[in-house]
């Protein structure tokens, strides 16, 4: 008697929120294109805050920007309900409450969220990689494409940086 080995393999979950549909679906569609992570997407913080109790996602990317509660008041939120993953806000410029809450540990910034081209992406994902402790994903066998088609803002942020602080 033979048995299959059916045991899923269970991606690492990623909870994007952000208030723009369009970069909604680019982060989605560069993240999905590596098959490395799960990716959910919500619009708003009182949505990311539901998911997040339900999902329990293994890192968190929030613009600070957000209609109802911001960022910060989401990762305070997220904090008192005891669900503390890697929170990176991903943003053009940083207000001071997301400089004083990058100050934390397991709280990051990735300045680039205009200049949002696949490029940038791919660098936010290695971010993404380094904090929930994953490889980063080997390209596909033609390697990643990058294309003037794959720019989604108009205004660039000229540095793109992650920034740990522990």
């Amino acid at each position: 008697m033979s048995t299959t080995n059916t045991a899923m393999i269970t991606l690492p979950i990623v909870l994007y929120v952000d208030p723009d549909p369009a970069m909604r679906e680019r982060v989605t569609a560069v993240f999905n294109e590596t098959r490395a992570f799960s990716v959910f997407t919500v619009e708003s913080g009182e949505k990311a805050l539901d998911l997040a109790v339900q999902h329990q996602p293994d890192v968190i990317i929030s613009d600070q920007n957000l209609p109802g509660i911001k960022g910060t008041e989401l990762l305070r939120a997220l904090n008192t309900r005891g669900i503390n993953p890697p929170f990176i806000f991903f943003a053009c410029n940083f207000i001071e409450p997301v400089k004083k809450n990058s100050m934390l540990q397991a709280v990051f910034r990735f300045k680039g969220r205009d200049d949002s081209d696949k490029s940038t992406l791919l660098k936010l994902m290695r971010l993404v990689c380094w904090v929930a402790g994953e490889q980063f994903p080997s390209p596909p066998g033609n390697g990643w494409k990058f294309q003037e088609s794959d720019r989604c803002g108009d205004t660039p942020c000229k540095s793109n940086s992650g920034r740990r602080n522990s």
